[in-house]
């Protein structure tokens, strides 16, 4: 048996991507029922990796975990959302998947956080009666779906606060603090999720939030090419990641001041092309943020603002709520303007 076990860490360290059980019998010149045996044992004592079941089992030398990136690895499963836990969950694609990848403690932190986070919206929020889970690992990020069949995010949140359409709800949505479930519910996982994540996206209908956070913050809500049933959550994690968790935790939300207390308004979100000049554009903005005790404004991508929007925000609403800092950033000349005369106004 010990040429059979040498037999078979040749082959495989000859095919770092790895080979199924019945290829090293062939190699190995044995029957498929001692490959199998000895490979179990090798997996025990940690020096092979197993992956998938049944017929599209395959098995990699441990150190050859880095060649999973080029190749890529993946966990599926369609759940019905039947007395589901989002934990139950987690633990098996723990099992199956993440301890047999060389994650960053921070990495397991941040994945953590966003799969129970959006998995227990699915759960809850979605109506579905099933939930469908897929997540990979592609080169360096780790890449993980969250898709379910049921009511729709947008749709949901639109009919909940009687919006407009669905893209006033996605609008919603990313302000933080919005959920269709008070009791139960705070509304911060969606906002912390699309902050922690290298690139976060819901589609849901016929649009979509799209979050990238690799070079800087760069949020669009954009329409579908086709239309989906229900909610799919997107999210990609660098498997190396130094970011911290509480890093970003501690830049929105204060121990001392009721925790979620900051948030952050993309303005060009709520524009048509790069400008923004009316009062009813910028009172669409400022509804709900009472809810903060400061608001960050990035005016990336407004090229300019008119009088009447600028002094809605920054007179108006700044008077009527006098303890809550509002701070603009990003701002061109001319933006900037407009907001120093606004603040002028008495």
């Amino acid at each position: 048996m010990n040429e059979v076990i040498k037999k078979i860490h040749t082959s495989l360290d000859k095919e770092p991507a790895g080979l199924r059980s019945s290829d090293i019998a062939k190699q190995v010149g044995v029957s498929r029922v001692t490959i199998l045996s000895q490979l179990k044992k090798l997996e025990k004592q940690g020096l092979i990796i197993r992956f998938d079941n049944g017929p599209k089992t395959w098995y990699i030398l441990t150190k050859h975990q880095d060649a999973l990136f080029q190749k890529g690895l993946s966990f599926w499963k369609i759940y019905k959302n039947t007395k589901l836990e989002e934990h139950i969950v987690l633990e098996e694609l723990q099992n199956y998947l993440l301890k047999k990848i060389k994650l960053s403690d921070q990495a397991k932190s941040i994945f953590g956080y966003a799969f129970s986070e959006m998995m227990n919206n699915a759960i809850e929020h979605s109506r579905s009666k099933r939930i469908k889970v897929e997540c990979s690992v592609q080169k360096k990020d780790i890449i993980c779906v969250i898709e379910d069949y049921g009511i729709g995010a947008f749709n949901n949140v639109k009919t909940k606060k009687r919006l407009p359409n669905e893209t006033e709800a996605a609008r919603e949505i990313l302000k933080g603090k919005v959920t269709t479930d008070t009791t139960a519910h705070t509304g911060q996982g969606i906002f912390f999720t699309s902050r922690a994540t290298d690139r976060f996206m819901i589609e849901s209908h016929s649009h979509a939030i799209v979050v990238e956070n690799e070079n800087g913050n760069n949020v669009r809500i954009v329409e579908l090419k086709k239309k989906i049933r229900g909610t799919a959550v997107t999210f990609f994690i660098k498997i190396n990641t130094k970011l911290h968790l509480t890093s970003v935790f501690s830049k929105y939300a204060e121990a001392d001041i009721d925790g979620f207390n900051t948030t952050e308004i993309h303005v060009n979100l709520y524009a048509n092309g790069d400008h923004l000049v009316s009062r009813s554009q910028a009172r669409r903005i400022v509804v709900g943020l009472d809810k903060f005790s400061k608001i960050i404004f990035d005016f990336s991508g407004i090229a300019h603002i008119g009088q009447g929007f600028a002094d809605e925000i920054f007179r108006v609403f700044a008077k009527k709520y006098s303890t809550i800092e509002i701070k603009p950033i990003h701002m061109k000349k001319e933006v900037s303007f407009m907001v120093r005369r606004a603040r002028a106004e008495k």
